[in-house]
């Protein structure tokens, strides 16, 4: 059965020009085209599709209104946003809504790939198994209270600089997590920031929505005990991954939203674990026994024992939350980001190589060097393993 997608562009040329790009393909896509967001509202009131695909700039709907109106009507649908080159901010909040963003213009090729990896990604996390360990539990279910309050004050038509700062103020351990971490080797400043304000203006609103959900995450669990798992070490970890996950990214691509994302992703990578160890304390406990004596990897035991990884529930988790898609994917692969489609260097490159080379020791063991192949990518194993190195004496401490 052919995927049903929907183009939305203003412009009568650009969505001519996608008929001709695309008709090699109308024996695998049955494709309608509307001429902006009122238009396409009404196509989807008449007909279910599978996947959207809208330009970013459009008079009257902008296209990430459109695509957080679909969210709401038709949460099943993929959704894809096109756009030319934009800032960080802008990029951040188009994936707020959108599963995906391609710049313009793009190919069929590129399209094709973008559909069916956001399909399987789809797929990976919400399989059974994963969705119910994670409803097994309702506090997991919830998102943090000072994020819900921050969200609160960042969804605001006019977000303020001094309201958020005082939101973040008033948790003595969130301002010391969030300061700290402004003037660590993530953010690398030169000039060291003492304020919460200043801190705000410098990480801009949609990084400081994600940062200040991986330390209400961490903090949450902070203080507890946890047998042989340490939080504090994870945190250490998951620091460190971002740190050179922002900076392999950064050494890789010029888009400043794929830089951002990797050190978010970087910094949530390991959330799955605390689901383990909140769900299954116990058999979490005796995995982590094993790991230890058998030298074999975490994540490899957990799939034995589990049915799945820290990786796809952490994945499956963020999801739920309604993190961005590219956040989620790079959090559920990134021990096995060959099974990802996605072409091209992406946050979940960034944040598989750091992942490896933020261990003990350094090496590749645990790289996919046959994904990094496919991307070309191999020879830059050598750089990035001079970065791990430099950042060692660096990573917070």
């Amino acid at each position: 059965m052919s995927q049903r997608i929907l183009f939305v562009d203003d412009d009568p040329n650009v969505l001519a020009g996608l008929r001709r790009m695309l008709r090699p393909m109308r024996n695998e896509w049955s494709t309608e085209f509307a001429e902006g967001g009122p238009q396409a509202l009404a196509i989807l009131e008449k007909a279910p599709f599978d996947v959207i695909v809208s330009d970013m700039r459009m008079p009257g709907m902008t296209g990430d209104r459109l695509l957080e109106v679909v969210r709401d009507r038709y949460p099943h649908m993929i959704r894809i946003i096109l756009t030319g080159q934009c800032d960080r901010d802008s990029g951040l909040r188009a994936l707020r809504v959108a599963h995906r963003m391609l710049n313009k213009p793009t190919d069929s090729e590129s399209l094709k790939l973008t559909v069916a990896s956001t399909c399987s990604l789809q797929r990976l996390v919400t399989q059974e198994s994963i969705v119910t360990l994670i409803r097994s539990k309702d506090s997991l279910a919830s998102l943090p209270t000072l994020y819900l309050n921050l969200l609160k004050e960042l969804d605001a038509a006019e977000p303020s600089l001094e309201k958020i700062a005082a939101i973040i103020a008033a948790d003595i351990g969130m301002l010391a997590k969030v300061m700290h971490i402004v003037n660590s080797s993530l953010y690398g400043n030169r000039n060291e920031i003492t304020n919460p304000r200043q801190a705000v203006a410098l990480l801009g609103t949609e990084t400081l929505r994600m940062l200040a959900l991986a330390v209400g995450i961490f903090s949450s669990y902070a203080g507890a005990p946890h047998g042989p798992f340490s939080i504090d070490a994870l945190w250490q970890h998951s620091q460190a991954t971002a740190a050179l996950a922002r900076a392999i990214a950064r050494a890789e691509t010029a888009d400043g939203a794929v830089i951002e994302l990797a050190a978010m992703a970087g910094l949530l990578h390991g959330v799955g674990k605390l689901i383990f160890l909140e769900c299954l304390p116990e058999e979490y406990a005796r995995a982590l026994e094993q790991s230890v004596s058998s030298g074999q990897s975490l994540w490899k035991i957990e799939q034995d024992k589990f049915g799945v990884s820290h990786a796809e529930v952490g994945g499956s988790l963020l999801q739920l939350w309604g993190l961005p898609s590219t956040i989620v994917e790079a959090v559920a692969w990134h021990h096995r980001p060959g099974e990802c489609l996605t072409p091209g260097f992406c946050p979940l490159t960034a944040v598989h190589a750091a992942d490896v080379l933020t261990e003990d020791g350094l090496g590749e063991t645990d790289m996919d060097l046959d994904y990094l192949s496919r991307l070309g990518l191999v020879e830059r194993v050598p750089v990035w393993q001079e970065m791990a190195h430099a950042a060692q004496e660096r990573l917070p401490r």
